[in-house]
């Protein structure tokens, strides 16, 4: 949810899993506590522009994939299979 709305989403390599290459490229990955420093520190020295960019592409591969119409697909797929 908070990706969809345009936050910076950091998360670990596990967490990713399952998920869309896609969607990989357009998140802050992490698995120590130093890396999370490290990635906020990034994110907040980032020009914003170079941001923005990031994160407008977050939220339409969210969006895109996570939209009512992909979700009932999905499911009716889970259902049929």
């Amino acid at each position: 949810q908070a990706g969809a709305m345009g936050l910076p989403i950091v998360c670990t390599q596990m967490s990713l899993e399952g998920l869309t290459q896609e969607l990989k490229d357009v998140v802050f990955v992490a698995n120590t506590e130093e890396e999370f420093v490290k990635q906020i520190s990034k994110i907040d020295s980032m020009d914003g522009k170079d941001l923005l960019k990031i994160l407008e592409r977050q939220v339409e591969i969210i969006r895109k994939n996570n939209s009512m119409e992909m979700l009932e697909e999905k499911f009716r797929r889970l259902i049929i299979e």
